[in-house]
């Protein structure tokens, strides 16, 4: 009788212990643009193999990364709102509830990406992590797309080349002011909507990342590529405020922690999309222009008070920020001597 006792409790013992073990990993949900093929998949790869380990097996990737949720407008929102836990999203898309993020992409702000990640890692993060707080998200980690660069229909090497030349710009305000202080035809559309426009000529050309460019095809409408390196794209790997803030301190840092850091990937990235970029162009389906110091300093110049439009129109703290920026520029200076490469 009590060996069979024992049997029992064992037993049940041991099936406690397999239901505790297997109820205990969380599904966590995240969603990102970044489709099967893209070079920035290695980022979300290494996230999705490495999450379970790090959490001991009680947290596990659920990833929405072709676009199931829909547009990027729609996902990050279902994170702000709690409906997803995780998400990487655009500075684009930062900008609608973080206005101030917006001074991260001016015109001319940064003369490499050395600079960029320094001033935002030593200069910042704490400003920001205040920003994302009150709008109901937790800053994670940042991500570097790359510069933005300018592609058309025809060779634009000057701003003479878009006075009044139709160019395509997001749905906020960095772009237009830009292209509006060189006296474009500024058209505000959605990035599914460009080549249909470049098709139908609604649109001449536009800004973009040499990532983006090739990826999303755009080179068969406007084969013409030039790499003014005008602005940065960057990204946000953020998480919604209230399940964050409910995780244990230890699993709050591995979160943080997992994301691939930008010095670390965007050589990667650099590497990758550079490899795609001039392998369509020795196909001869786009052609690539470079700006020489002179030429660069003419746009920079031109488009000067796009910087100062910025400011004024994001509001809230973006004074605060740009200040920050221009003392962590100084401070690049005095301790690294100067800038980096592009």
């Amino acid at each position: 009788m009590r060996a069979r006792l024992c049997k029992f409790l064992c037993a049940g013992i041991l099936c406690t212990i397999s239901f505790t073990s297997l109820s205990r990993a969380e599904e966590v949900m995240m969603a990102t643009m970044s489709p099967t093929g893209s070079p920035s998949r290695f980022v979300y790869d290494q996230l999705l193999s490495m999450i379970e380990d790090k959490t001991d097996g009680a947290y596990t990737i659920k990833p929405f990364f072709n676009g199931e949720l829909g547009p990027e407008e729609s996902y990050f929102q279902a994170m702000r709102r709690g409906r997803i836990q995780l998400s990487a999203i655009s500075g684009q898309a930062i900008g609608t509830a973080v206005p101030e993020f917006a001074i991260l992409r001016a015109p001319f702000l940064f003369d490499s990406f050395e600079e960029l990640a320094f001033i935002y890692d030593e200069f910042l993060l704490d400003l920001l992590a205040e920003l994302f707080s009150k709008k109901d998200m937790i800053h994670l980690q940042w991500a570097a797309n790359g510069w933005e660069n300018i592609y058309g229909q025809k060779p634009i090497l000057s701003p003479e080349d878009v006075d009044g030349y139709r160019i395509r710009v997001p749905l906020e305000p960095n772009a237009a002011l830009f292209f509006g202080a060189a006296n474009a035809d500024v058209i505000q559309i959605p990035f599914t909507d460009i080549i249909p426009s470049l098709q139908t000529g609604l649109i001449d050309g536009g800004e973009s990342t040499a990532l983006m460019y090739v990826q999303a095809g755009l080179y068969s409408e406007a084969p013409h590529f030039t790499e003014t390196k005008h602005g940065f794209s960057l990204a946000v790997y953020a998480a919604n405020k209230d399940w964050y803030n409910h995780l244990s301190a230890d699993v709050q840092k591995t979160f943080k922690d997992i994301y691939l850091a930008p010095d670390k990937a965007f050589p990667i990235l650099r590497r990758q999309t550079n490899t795609l970029l001039l392998s369509v162009a020795e196909q001869g389906d786009l052609e690539i222009h470079s700006l020489s110091d002179e030429e660069r300093g003419l746009w920079q110049r031109s488009t000067a008070r796009a910087v100062e439009q910025i400011i004024n129109q994001a509001g809230g703290r973006s004074t605060e920020l740009y200040d920050l920026i221009l003392a962590g520029k100084q401070a690049f200076q005095n301790t690294r001597g100067g800038s980096a490469s592009k």
